[in-house]
């Protein structure tokens, strides 16, 4: 994502992250390598109107994913599934009812379509920023790099790596997501 979200829920709550899985997060200080390392695509999100599309330039990262902040921390876990299509629209599914949302049981939705920049690199703008994330799909297992722009793992260090890694959602889809209304 920050999990992805920490960036990208800080930033808008995008992509990233529920506890069917979970996600983590690790650091470090080398600059992403894009490598187009992903596998054919699968899962569709029926909220876009490409719900039957097959390619794009996402299709080698589609489906859905848990990419839960914090997972299995009973006070700071905040459960939220990314849905990537195969092209390129990213959605967030927001759990309200775990301990850091303390709402209903029902999900915020949000999508955002963001600049695919080729080898399964995508650039998100949140509120006049600019955020370039890596993908790299490894079977069940999503890999996403980032540079730490907003020092978002609290360092000091805003040229930091962040690495999250999601694991893909089977048995689920996003029909099964009840939004809040």
């Amino acid at each position: 994502m920050s999990n992805f979200l920490k960036t990208t829920a800080v930033l808008c709550a995008v992509l990233l992250q529920v506890g069917c899985g979970g996600s983590s997060t690790s650091v470090t200080n080398e600059m992403p390598n894009a490598g187009d390392t992903g596998t054919e695509g699968e899962g569709m999100n029926p909220d876009n109107t490409d719900e039957t599309s097959t390619s794009g330039p996402a299709s080698e990262i589609a489906g859905l994913w848990d990419s839960t902040l914090n997972a299995g921390d009973q006070f700071f876990e905040d459960v939220i599934y990314v849905n990537i299509t195969p092209s390129g629209v990213f959605t967030d599914y927001n759990f309200q009812g775990d301990v850091v949302d303390a709402g209903d049981n029902c999900y915020t939705v949000f999508s955002t379509t963001p600049t695919p920049l080729g080898n399964n690199q995508f650039q998100f703008n949140f509120f006049g920023r600019e955020l370039v994330q890596t993908f790299t799909r490894n079977g069940d297992t999503l890999t996403v790099e980032y540079v730490d722009f907003d020092d978002d793992d609290f360092d000091g260090d805003t040229t930091d790596l962040i690495t999250e890694t999601y694991q893909r959602l089977t048995g689920i889809s996003t029909a099964d997501l009840t939004r809040c209304s």
